[in-house]
């Protein structure tokens, strides 16, 4: 008789370490962001620092920057064109990754609900960000606006959530210091984000409401600062994943015949 025998092979096409693609997910607006700014005080600085009231500015806004002038509303717009699929990617993982713990001194349904708002803020913010990247203040200031307020709330629901999810996750788990350190850097990047962020709400308010010189300068100070530790706050994923990598790879089914007699 004969015996079929089934083994299966895999051919690796492509492997990342996770890690490295965090880093270089977050990195791309980073310097995308930088070089906008420098492009825009040395080439645009009159108009991009221009304000309503007239007064003397010393800084490019960052609608400004990203989005008044070329060639910096193209690099900004290629860097985030680029760095959106991997962060849908992260997304899944982080999801997965959360999931994966059993959470201590919290429901399990409680959890999981938190663990399903914490994907859709952080979808919220990335698709946010691609809208105000892709409409400009110039070309629909409303939807601009609108997309701004989202990823604001978007960013910041996230850092809460995240902060929270991570420290649940790990509360039970065996001493990692560098898990431990991330969660440091979160809970730092994300408080300096929201006093940023109240600190530019501020001196846009008194800046509309008395035109007083360098304010609106100090304004877009603290929106650098916001975009900054949002971007550090996600280049965090670098500590979060070690050595763990993203795999693509072909399964192929290896069939093996051999001949064997049949006992009497």
């Amino acid at each position: 008789m004969y015996l079929h025998t089934r083994r299966m092979s895999s051919d690796v096409l492509l492997r990342i370490k996770l890690k490295h693609l965090a880093l270089a997910t977050a990195t791309l607006p980073f310097f995308a962001f930088c070089c906008c700014v420098f492009i825009s005080i040395w080439l645009h600085f009159e108009g991009s620092t221009a304000t309503h009231c007239l007064v003397r500015n010393y800084l490019p806004s960052i609608s400004a920057a990203i989005g008044g002038y070329t060639p910096q509303r193209y690099i900004w717009r290629v860097a985030i064109a680029f760095h959106s699929a991997p962060r849908l990617l992260a997304a899944v993982v982080y999801y997965n990754y959360y999931r994966s713990f059993v959470p201590v001194n919290i429901g399990s349904g409680k959890y999981q609900r938190l663990c399903e708002l914490n994907f859709c803020v952080y979808i919220i913010e990335m698709f946010s960000l691609v809208g105000l990247t892709y409409i400009s203040s110039n070309e629909n200031k409303r939807m601009h606006e609108v997309f701004f307020c989202l990823f604001v709330a978007g960013a910041v629901s996230y850092f809460i959530c995240t902060c929270f999810l991570f420290a649940a996750a790990h509360r039970n788990a065996p001493p990692n210091l560098i898990l431990e350190k991330s969660l440091k850097y979160k809970c730092y990047c994300a408080v300096f984000n929201v006093f940023a962020l109240l600190l530019a709400l501020y001196f846009y308010y008194r800046h509309n409401r008395y035109c007083e010189t360098g304010v609106y300068t100090l304004f877009c100070f603290c929106e650098y600062l916001v975009v900054l530790s949002n971007i550090g706050f996600h280049m965090t994923a670098y500590l979060d994943f070690g050595d763990k990598e993203f795999v693509f790879e072909t399964i192929k089914m290896d069939v093996e015949t051999s001949m064997t007699r049949k006992g009497s």
